[in-house]
C-alpha cells in the first residue's frame, strides 16, 4: 500500500478520507472524474471550434478570394476565436 505523507496541493492541513472506500476505489473515481473533465473539455473546444468557423464564414462570405493567407483572413479568424470564446464563457457562467 502507498501511504501519502504529504498532499500534492502543499497544503499542510491534508487528512485522509474516512469512508471506508478501498486505495482502488478512490483511485477509480479520481480516474472516472479526469475522463469526464477531459470529454467536457473535448466537447467545449469542438463547439468552439464550429462557433468560430461559423462567424468567419460569415464574415468572410462577400471576400472574393480567400483561399491565400493574408492578414485580413488573420484577423477575422483571431476575432472570431475571441468573439466564440467569450460567448461560450457566458453561456457556461
Amino acid at each position: 500500500m502507498i501511504r501519502c505523507q504529504t498532499p500534492l496541493d502543499g497544503s499542510e492541513n491534508y487528512q485522509r478520507p474516512n469512508d471506508g472506500s478501498s486505495v482502488a476505489e478512490r483511485w477509480f473515481n479520481l480516474q472516472n472524474a479526469h475522463e469526464e473533465e477531459r470529454r467536457i473539455r473535448d466537447r467545449f473546444a469542438s463547439t468552439l471550434a464550429i462557433s468560430a468557423s461559423i462567424i468567419a464564414a460569415v464574415r468572410l462570405a462577400r471576400d472574393e478570394n480567400i483561399s491565400r493567407p493574408s492578414p485580413r483572413l488573420t484577423s477575422v479568424i483571431h476575432d472570431s476565436v475571441s468573439l466564440a470564446r467569450m460567448i461560450l464563457d457566458k453561456i457556461i457562467r
